[in-house]
């Protein structure tokens, strides 16, 4: 693609990859004319550090340096705490290995506490905004303007709350953000971009694979054209998988309890674990890891309290021992993004190399033997990003079409009985996507629905991650018959976000919904709703989900029974009733899901007195998890109006 020049009436656009580690700036100042904007010192990125000393705030480079002075008060690695709570395993986890703080915030977010600046804990999108301000005075100091619109990039595997707290953090440092885009995406378009795939591009699959500094994200993108890759070429993402806490500062973390090990062997003590030795252990085992990227032994010096120090040497094959559970990881995360896009690896034409951590030997190694052909590395890997997110900030602005169509990362869907996940948007549907689903009242005299919904493919809610909840409150009083009474509606746009509204459908049991946008936050009571114990295994979610599918159909064998006992005789009407009686009243305790064998052996007792007919009925429509319901026969509402109360993780409602 050729270059093009300056047009003086252009509006400057830039794209940010907001990096773990490293943020990197291009700048877009006309058609085809995207540059990288070389940071302080010289560098083309800029450390993702934050420092706070008494009288100011120092961001990048700066920050890195006095991290070493007073690791308390720099923060670091802060894109691992958006969107997260602070009970999770993973903040957990990292807390530990961190030198500042991390608490619990009011609504249970995890927040940073800095000593240096007493009486105020930061949001994680107050830190980023920080990063932000600092690539924004980058561009405008280049281009010697104001900088209003960027589109900053996320990993393709970000939450719906990591992805709103990042666009609160491009808010907070004063930029319009035209469009949150995905990471390997943005890859995608940057190789496009600059022919790096080279000519007769049509119908081409490539496989990205980012391994950035605390994300890793692959992503299957075809590009179509027409002849070659030209300006209209678009580029649709098949499928994404991805783990949001899988990085290269989990192979540090893997490094420094190496050194601590190797510590104790050989003084026989522990090692000390305050904020400044654990700080030159990280930088120690980043350089480290940086070297054995282009040798095979690195040595190893670090002066520790008490005057004694840690002398050893490692070898990129200890580095590789340390780290083999990981790198497992990324080839089984490579294999879930074939299955995801149903096609076999042999179906890729390329696969492309973004993120610093897919320098390491063992990744490429990896790849190349899993592939059978040698990944492209035509671009250098910590800028791609960031150039794909201003040739897309640049079309968006001129309003040229280079389409990207980008999917759905996890399934989104709400909570029904028993904790069952009911999904409404499946994984890797096409975005802008939308799906809804219609719900019955559970009891008699039911005056309230509240929904709450998650994301995650897991069979059970438990497991999956709490995006937020709202309740519909104003039904009149009716007995609860079965059929549907509102209509749940979600939508995701193309920034990633997750919009909800709920219409009734039934009047003679609910009026005119009405109501205004609301927005919310986390609940503490429902954090740990997001924590799953374990990474069950494939075949146990496919248990749970098969004894839901016998409960359901247990349910509508039992109510088709009820619903023609009056056609039976007697003696049928008589043994049967109570049957139904008890099996309707055995399946409205249940607290959880019982085995599938126990809904097949009463299936099989109630199949005698009769069958369902060869076309069953339509299942009831479900029941929302959480009911509410007045004392029988309430008194009706004065206004008769629908009223909704409303409170989300992070996204809007609408009525």
């Amino acid at each position: 693609m050729a270059r093009g020049g300056r047009d003086p009436n252009f509006e400057p656009v830039i794209g940010i990859d907001l990096g773990t580690s490293f943020c990197c700036l291009a700048i877009c100042q006309g058609y085809n004319d995207v540059e990288i904007i070389v940071a302080d010192e010289g560098k083309r990125t800029t450390p993702s550090y934050v420092g706070f000393s008494d009288s100011e705030c120092m961001v990048g480079a700066a920050a890195r340096r006095y991290a070493g002075m007073s690791p308390s008060n720099c923060i670091f690695e802060v894109k691992r705490l958006m969107g997260r709570s602070f009970l999770e395993k993973s903040v957990q986890d990292d807390a530990r290995m961190w030198p500042f703080q991390v608490v619990p915030g009011p609504n249970g977010e995890a927040l940073v506490r800095v000593p240096s600046v007493p009486g105020r804990d930061f949001r994680p999108e107050d830190i980023s905004a920080e990063l932000l301000k600092k690539m924004k005075g980058l561009a405008e100091s280049y281009a010697g303007r104001s900088i209003r619109k960027a589109v900053i990039t996320v990993p393709a595997y970000f939450s719906d709350l990591q992805r709103q707290a990042t666009k609160a953090a491009g808010s907070l440092a004063g930029l319009e953000v035209m469009r949150l885009m995905s990471e390997p995406t943005a890859a995608a378009v940057a190789y496009g971009s600059r022919r790096l795939m080279g000519t007769n591009c049509r119908g081409k699959r490539i496989l990205v694979f980012d391994l950035g500094g605390g994300t890793f994200d692959v992503s299957i993108i075809t590009v179509t054209c027409d002849e070659g890759l030209d300006d209209d070429a678009n580029f649709k993402v098949n499928a994404v998988a991805g783990n949001s806490h899988l990085g290269g500062a989990d192979f540090d973390n893997n490094v420094v309890a190496f050194f601590r090990n190797e510590y104790a062997r050989l003084t026989r003590q522990p090692l000390p674990t305050d904020p400044k030795t654990m700080s030159k252990l990280r930088e120690a085992a980043v350089e480290a890891k940086h070297a054995l990227s282009f040798s095979h032994f690195t040595p190893i010096d670090i002066e520790m309290p008490g005057n004694r120090e840690l002398c050893t040497t490692l070898s990129r094959a200890t580095f590789e021992e340390l780290n083999r559970p990981l790198f497992a990881q990324c080839i089984d995360v490579v294999e879930e993004a074939l299955r995801g896009a149903r096609i076999s690896k042999h179906e890729i034409s390329d696969v492309v190399l973004i993120g610093g951590s897919s320098r390491i030997p063992m990744v490429q190694e990896m790849l190349r033997t899993y592939f059978g052909k040698p990944p492209l590395q035509n671009m250098e890997l910590d800028e791609a990003v960031a150039y794909g997110a201003a040739v897309q900030a640049g079309m968006l602005v001129s309003n040229r079409c280079v389409e990207v169509s980008e999917v759905t990362p996890l399934s989104i869907g709400v909570q029904l009985n028993l904790q069952q996940m009911g999904v409404i948007i499946p994984k890797n549907t096409p975005l802008p996507a939308c799906g809804s689903d219609e719900f019955a009242a559970a009891i008699d005299y039911q005056t309230s629905l509240s929904f709450q919904i998650y994301e995650g493919e897991r069979a059970l809610c438990s497991a999956n991650r709490f995006l937020g909840e709202f309740e519909m409150t104003g039904f009149r009083p009716a007995p609860a018959d079965g059929r549907p009474v509102v209509k749940l509606i979600l939508q995701v746009d193309p920034d990633g976000l997750l919009h909800a509204r709920a219409e009734p459908t039934r009047f003679d049991f609910g009026a005119d919904a009405v109501g205004a946008e609301i927005r919310g936050t986390l609940h503490t009571g429902d954090i740990h709703r997001v924590i799953a114990d374990a990474q069950a295994s494939q075949q146990t979610d496919n248990e749970i989900r098969a004894a839901f599918q016998s409960r359901l159909d247990l349910r509508v064998l039992t109510l088709h029974l009820r619903q023609n006992i009056s056609r039976m005789s007697w003696l049928k009407r008589r043994l049967l009733g109570n049957r139904v009686k008890n099996t309707l009243a055995w399946l409205s305790e249940e607290v959880r899901v019982s085995p599938r064998a126990e809904y097949e052996r009463r299936k099989r007792k109630l199949a005698r007195f009769g069958r369902l007919p060869p076309t069953p009925p339509p299942p009831p429509p479900p029941q929302a998890a959480m009911i509410r319901a007045q004392p029988p026969f309430p008194s009706p509402l004065d206004d008769d109006k629908v009223r909704m109360t409303c409170s989300a993780g992070g996204f809007s409602f609408r009525w």
